[in-house]
């Protein structure tokens, strides 16, 4: 948290990356709990994404999504989803999909 606290402060564009090997050694909620406190939620959305993203089965992301959506608003949860879903498509090489 503290550590949190100093980056968030002194160097607010290195939130993202602080956070990103967060996502393995704590639990979202967690994270995303301390994420509130200091008003960084929209960069824990974009950790959270991609670490769900890099879950290798359908099963492992929807897990994940079960579980954080009890922490989440219906905003954050679809801010969180639209992310996943462009990160996913990032990671597979494949185009996000576009208006229809």
């Amino acid at each position: 948290m503290r550590r949190l606290e100093i980056v968030k402060t002194e160097e607010p564009q290195a939130v993202e990356c602080f956070l990103a090997p967060l996502f393995s050694p704590f639990p979202a909620d967690v994270l995303l709990a301390a994420c509130r406190s200091f008003d960084v939620v929209s960069e824990w959305t974009v950790g959270a994404a991609r670490f769900c993203a890099a879950r290798p089965t359908r099963d492992e992301r929807r897990i994940f999504f079960e579980y954080i959506s009890w922490y989440l608003s219906v905003e954050e949860y679809d801010a969180l989803f639209a992310r996943h879903d462009a990160e996913w498509h990032l990671m597979r090489g494949r185009r996000a999909p576009g208006p229809k």
